[in-house]
């Protein structure tokens, strides 16, 4: 009979404690025993060790025995394994990340992979994101000069949208054949050969003189013994893949862009921007809102939608395609004012440029 079992083992990095520790609970609720479980740092193993105890977490890392994760490499393979998966992991859980550390057999790898990688598990390459820098802006005031320009340019930035492969973290598995004794009944048979002498007087016949004549006869004792065959059967296979799939995610984020706003400061001269249509505007308001409010109030949202239809962003798009937009362009710029109030203002500037009024 086959005396030789099979026995994983696994490690998993985990950003903080108590993520480490919901993976530790899960494996105990789902069957896994608390000895073949054990969740520490380095940090741990080293303050462990200062203080004399040498249980699971006991040793510094650095140890080939006792507690920590050198000494847990050393329980489960002795010397066997080689110093380079202990320091590893030992560096691994410097900067504050937990290890659990888990010896499952043939028939727990499976489910103890499975929660792992569920729980959370990190791939030692992430590296901590770096917060990105507000944009400041700022402005400043200067006389032109006569016969020279200024140029201001006019920058919009572009999203663009990529992608790259990154390792999400796993599980490392080690496989190790270890010895347990075994024993089995068996029934063997023995044959003894029994020499009696007894005395007689009788007569001899022929018979008893032609049986004295024979000289030797020789009789053989069989005895059976146990043979022990040992044969190594294969009786379950792990079987390590990666499944790919595919998903679609929404990215979000801002992007910046100059808007340039031309005051003119001359006066109202016919011809020229929105002056042309300053009548109509005031026709407008006083259909819309009589003797109600002040016109003051509104000129600006008259003027504001008459420019933006005129903007190149928004060229032959309607107001409801880009009123979202709008809304947000003109709270940003006009933050005491309210977009529900001016709105129908902003729209009749609006469609006085694209000629829907």
């Amino acid at each position: 009979m086959d005396n030789t079992t099979y026995s994983n083992a696994l490690i998993a990095i985990f950003a903080d404690r108590a993520s480490a520790e919901q993976a530790r609970d899960e494996l105990l609720r789902r069957g896994l025993r608390r000895e073949d479980i054990e969740v520490t740092t380095a940090a741990e193993a080293s303050h462990d060790a200062a203080s004399g105890n040498t249980g699971l977490t006991g040793t510094a890392p650095s140890d080939s025995s006792g507690g920590g994760i050198s000494g847990w490499f050393h329980r489960l393979f002795g010397d066997d394994e080689s110093d380079d998966d202990r320091t590893y992991y030992s560096e691994a859980t410097r900067d504050g990340r937990y290890a659990v550390m888990v010896n499952a057999d043939e028939r727990t790898i499976d489910t103890a992979a499975e929660i792992l990688n569920g729980r959370g598990a990190i791939s030692l390459d992430e590296k901590p994101v770096a917060s990105r820098q507000d944009y400041t802006s700022g402005s400043r005031n200067a006389s032109l000069p006569e016969g020279e320009h200024a140029e201001i340019p006019v920058v919009n930035e572009e999203l663009r949208v990529g992608k790259r492969a990154v390792q999400r973290g796993g599980v490392r598995i080690y496989s190790r054949v270890r010895e347990q004794p075994v024993e089995e009944n068996i029934s063997l048979r023995e044959e003894h050969v029994r020499v009696d002498r007894r005395p007689v007087d009788r007569a001899a016949t022929e018979a008893d003189i032609q049986a004295a004549s024979r000289g030797v006869i020789e009789v053989t004792e069989t005895i059976e013994e146990p043979i022990i065959e040992k044969r190594a059967r294969v009786v379950e296979e792990v079987v390590v893949n990666r499944e790919v799939s595919e998903r679609t995610e929404n990215v979000r984020d801002t992007v910046r862009r100059t808007d340039v706003r031309v005051e003119d400061a001359r006066g109202d001269r016919t011809g020229s921007g929105t002056t042309n249509y300053d009548a109509d505007f005031q026709n407008d308001f006083r259909t819309r809102f009589g003797n109600s409010d002040r016109y003051e109030d509104y000129a600006p949202a008259y003027r504001y939608g008459y420019d933006m239809a005129s903007d190149p962003r928004y060229r032959g798009r309607s107001f409801d395609e880009v009123e979202r937009d709008l809304r947000t362009d003109y709270e940003r710029q006009n933050p005491n004012s309210a977009w529900e109030r001016m709105k129908d203002s902003i729209r009749y500037g609006w469609d006085k440029v694209t000629g829907r009024r």
